[in-house]
Order: C-alpha cells, then sequence, then structure tokens
C-alpha cells in the first residue's frame, strides 16, 4: 500500500492515522513475506497483526467521535 493513494480528510489527525494504518498494514505484508516457518517469524506476523487491529478499533473510535462531534453529514452511513 502507499499513502499517496490516501484520500485526503480534510483533518490532519485522521491523516495521520490513515498514514499510521499504510505502515502497519505494510509491516503485516512485510512479516508473511519474510515467514520461514520459525516460531519467532510466526511471532512477527501476529504482532503486526495485533498492532494494526488494536490501532484500526482505537482509529474507528476516534474517527466515530469525531464524525459525530462535527455532525458529519454521512455519519450513519458510515458506520
Amino acid at each position: 500500500m502507499r499513502e499517496a493513494d490516501l484520500p485526503p480528510t480534510d483533518l490532519e489527525s485522521m491523516d495521520r492515522d490513515h498514514r499510521d494504518q499504510v505502515e502497519m498494514v505494510n509491516a503485516v505484508i512485510q512479516a508473511i513475506e519474510a515467514h520461514d516457518d520459525s516460531e519467532s517469524s510466526t511471532a512477527a506476523i501476529d504482532e503486526a497483526l495485533a498492532d494494526f487491529s488494536e490501532h484500526t478499533q482505537e482509529h474507528f473510535r476516534q474517527e466515530d467521535d469525531q464524525m459525530h462531534r462535527y455532525q458529519f453529514p454521512a455519519f450513519e452511513s458510515h458506520k
């Protein structure tokens, strides 16, 4: 994934969060590509996925909060 493919949101905090997610997805991909059937490489995938999952859950919580705060017109359909 490339950061350049992300559409801007006009909220720097969300744009930064989206860039962080791209980095995390790329870390998952790299961990999978580097997998060599060892426990440590499996653990690296597990860690990268857990980091991405945790970040994504928090991201959507914050995004929902901001859309509600700014009365985003498509809030209900975005959920």
